[in-house]
């Protein structure tokens, strides 16, 4: 066994040798510098070929219509759907699926909704499932879509699916 490890260290020697005193250049580019290049690449190739985004969470915005009013505010409102809407550009569609519950509450509440959207100048679209809105609403290779949101209705006090039964509202936006 003693034998073994003396050839082994021989052979690591040998190579340690080889690789750092004969081409000590090749040898730094090689184990350093050339792995640090990489992880540096791969770390930051987001900054590198995505533009600024600008969507997602924001902060609170003051949505007052008054000075009076926002003068009286202490803290930030939160943008309600049409002012969300008009804030937001190029996100044209608002999908509601309705999950084949057409009428009743559920209707009357997309309907409410969709008079909102069609009021902010955008488009509201009814679709039975979600692949239905999938295929609108495709995402391009940035992760954004030309959609603003969706609803999707489960059940409802009067009405409900094979996913949730009638009693209470299930949704989920």
């Amino acid at each position: 066994m003693n034998l073994l490890f003396r050839q082994i260290w021989a052979l690591v020697r040998k190579n340690l040798l080889l690789i750092c005193v004969r081409r000590p250049i090749a040898t730094f580019i090689r184990a350093f510098a050339l792995p640090l290049v990489i992880v540096l690449l791969l770390a930051y190739s987001n900054n590198f070929f995505a533009g600024p985004q600008t969507w997602g969470v924001s902060s609170a915005h003051n949505v007052c219509c008054n000075r009076k009013m926002e003068a009286r505010l202490t803290q930030p409102q939160v943008r309600t759907l049409a002012q969300g809407l008009v804030a937001a550009k190029g996100r044209d569609i608002v999908g509601f699926i309705d999950n084949g519950m057409t009428g009743g509450d559920v209707g009357a509440v997309i309907n409410s909704l969709s008079t909102q959207v069609r009021d902010a100048g955008r488009t509201a679209k009814q679709y039975r499932t979600s692949l239905d809105l999938a295929q609108d609403c495709q995402t391009n290779d940035k992760g954004s879509s030309k959609c603003y949101g969706a609803v999707i209705f489960y059940s409802s006090p009067s009405q409900g699916t094979n996913d949730s039964s009638q009693g209470v509202w299930n949704y989920a936006s």
